[in-house]
């Protein structure tokens, strides 16, 4: 679909979720927005697209900035709203970064949406743990939880 096409759709909405409070092992996804943010800006990125649009094009994507997170239980919460934030301004989120524990938050603002919302999840594990290290919201169980 040519870019200037009346029925192009609504460029994506980048945001951010720099959150990698839940890693069991190693710690830096919640580096990834701004580090994301920045491959897309340097000067060795490709920025034309499969269809011929460029990137670099001013309306080929929103930016909604990073979500300022807390540490504690309430980042689920935080997560989804802001997620519902950008849906409720009619965007289509780009969600970048954080460990696997915002997925649970993430789709529970698409779900409502987007009732018959399809989920193709490829990862090493199956993330589908009940609880690990005694937490339920994981990055080891957003699964568990979106199965529920």
């Amino acid at each position: 679909m040519r870019p200037d096409h009346p029925s192009s759709p609504t460029p994506p909405t980048l945001i951010g979720v720099p959150y990698d409070g839940s890693s069991s092992y190693l710690r830096g996804t919640a580096q990834a927005p701004g580090r994301l943010r920045d491959a897309l800006r340097a000067p060795s990125a490709n920025a034309s697209t499969e269809c011929g649009r460029s990137l670099d094009d001013a309306d080929a994507w929103r930016d909604a900035g990073d979500l300022v997170l807390p540490t504690e239980a309430s980042v689920t919460a935080e997560i989804e709203a802001g997620i519902g934030r950008v849906l409720a301004d009619g965007g289509r989120p780009l969600v970048l970064g954080g460990d696997h524990s915002i997925t649970y938050a993430v789709l529970r603002a698409l779900a409502p949406r987007h009732p018959q919302l399809t989920i193709l999840h490829f990862d090493a594990h199956a993330d589908l743990y009940d609880t690990f290290d005694g937490d339920r919201l994981s990055h080891a169980c957003p699964f568990a939880r979106i199965m529920e």
